[in-house]
């Protein structure tokens, strides 16, 4: 089914700008930093602190802003070459500290200038900006102020991530505070932690869950999700990465549907791992046994879960439904503001 899923209209609900850099782009990077580092270890340590260390590695060594710009070309291209028609990248606010305008001008002209290289392919797309637990409060929110004042529109969230075993502390007074001034709220939860620790992360109300592999166990948090109609993004290749997920077991996302949960699907690290979104959807499709109709579905529940106006949510809604096997899109908008097909 693989061939038919290329070229079905996809969204991307989870693509990690530091994970986005291919190992051999990343060569680049350290090798330009003057770090000669052999990469493989550096990026098999084990366990979500290894995958953390990792995209630290990343950042620590974009230094430059056509650095980022590279990346997200890079990015965009690949999106475009996988049908994915809108993507919702996520920037994290403190690293790489370049500042928000320089990082988030530099995306926009790697995305703008891969877009316009495309004759025929929409592919719409938009920022999160994300802070890790342990992170400074007061620094998380000065770097998201002005990572948003730089992006505008483009900005439509905010994600909380790293190690579940650390406290959220003061951040949960930040997160809450642009929750109230209108931003969605996307959480890591079920990665690991306590049933407390779960709790107090859905205590922050949050409009989107990521990976939430561990959630099954808990009847409260499921009870919880499923009133609240929260989505939840499952990251095949990072869980397994991450050691999460054996690699021929039952993804979590049919675990996660069997508890009656909204699940869709994303690529996390597309550049770093080495897959696309045509490869996770075709990776949960073959386990499962999902026919063309439940990867529409899947889609289809992704454009529900965006975090995008209603006319373009409308937009990507109708790539997907007009679907025959390659959709002509237009990249750009109308004269009236509007997005064509």
């Amino acid at each position: 089914m693989s061939t038919i899923v290329a070229t079905l209209p996809k969204v991307d609900l989870c693509a990690s700008l530091l994970g986005s850099p291919t190992v051999e782009q990343l060569v680049e990077l350290m090798h330009e930093a003057g770090d000669d580092r052999d990469v493989a270890p550096l990026l098999a340590k084990e366990g979500p602190a290894g995958w953390d260390a990792a995209l630290d590695l990343v950042a620590s060594v974009l230094h430059k802003p056509r650095q980022v710009e590279a990346i997200a070309y890079s990015l965009a291209q690949r999106m475009i070459r996988d049908s994915v028609v809108h993507v919702e990248v996520h920037v994290d606010a403190l690293r790489p500290a370049l500042g928000g305008e320089v990082v988030f001008d530099a995306i926009e002209r790697g995305f703008e200038r891969a877009i316009d290289e495309s004759e025929d392919a929409l592919l719409s797309w938009v920022i999160i900006a994300e802070v890790r637990r342990g992170d400074d409060p007061d620094a998380a929110a000065a770097a998201i102020a002005a990572l948003r004042e730089a992006a505008g529109d483009r900005m439509c969230g905010v994600a909380l991530s790293g190690d579940e075993a650390l406290p959220i502390g003061g951040l949960a007074e930040v997160l809450g505070k642009l929750r109230a001034d209108g931003l969605a709220l996307a959480v890591t939860a079920g990665y690991g932690g306590s049933r407390r620790q779960v709790e107090e992360i859905l205590a922050l109300d949050p409009s989107r869950v990521v990976h939430g592999h561990h959630l099954p166990r808990d009847e409260a948090a499921l009870l919880q999700l499923r009133s609240r109609r929260v989505p939840v993004i499952c990251l095949p290749t990072v869980e397994t990465r991450c050691g999460l997920q054996r690699d021929g077991a039952p993804p979590s996302a049919g675990r996660l549907m069997e508890a009656g949960l909204f699940v869709t699907i994303g690529s996390g690290a597309s550049g770093l791992l080495g897959t696309t979104m045509t490869a996770e959807l075709d990776q949960v499709s073959r386990v499962l046994g999902w026919r063309l109709e439940q990867l529409r579905t899947a889609t289809a529940r992704a454009v529900e879960a965006a975090f995008v106006d209603p006319r373009l949510r409308f937009v990507i809604a109708r790539a997907v439904e007009n679907w025959r096997h390659r959709p002509r899109l237009t990249a750009g908008g109308n004269d009236d503001g509007g997005y064509g097909l």
